[in-house]
């Protein structure tokens, strides 16, 4: 038979099992939500490098000097801004991989959290 104070302890784990569900929910959506950041992250990326391998139109083997030189500049500006947003691209990786990690480990404790007040509840 159980006593007052070990309905009331038991109660009082059964309450913050419940926050903790509560929690590792909101947190299981924020972290469907950095997955959809990163898979249109990574589209963007596919789109990028599908552009860079695009070749140039408009270059022939029998151009002038002037204008194979003009093309070459457009070549080299067009490879610093892809260069440039390939860059960004890797940083916004980078945090979004941080976030990832710091949810993936933060949603571990509260869950290695819950099961050990569901098992001092036994």
């Amino acid at each position: 038979m159980l006593t007052q104070t070990q309905t009331a302890s038991q109660l009082g784990g059964r309450g913050e099992a419940l926050r903790n569900l509560d929690d590792f929910t909101n947190t299981a959506t924020e972290l469907r939500q950095l997955c959809a950041r990163v898979l249109q992250t990574n589209q963007r990326l596919i789109a990028l490098l599908t552009q860079r391998n695009q070749p140039l139109a408009g270059i022939t083997m029998g151009q002038s000097a002037a204008g194979t030189q003009s093309h070459m500049i457009q070549m080299q500006q067009m490879q610093q801004s892809f260069n440039m947003q390939y860059l960004a691209l890797q940083q916004e990786m980078q945090d979004e991989n941080r976030r990832f990690t710091l949810i993936s480990n933060v949603m571990k404790t509260k869950h290695d959290t819950a099961k050990n007040a569901i098992n001092n509840v036994r």
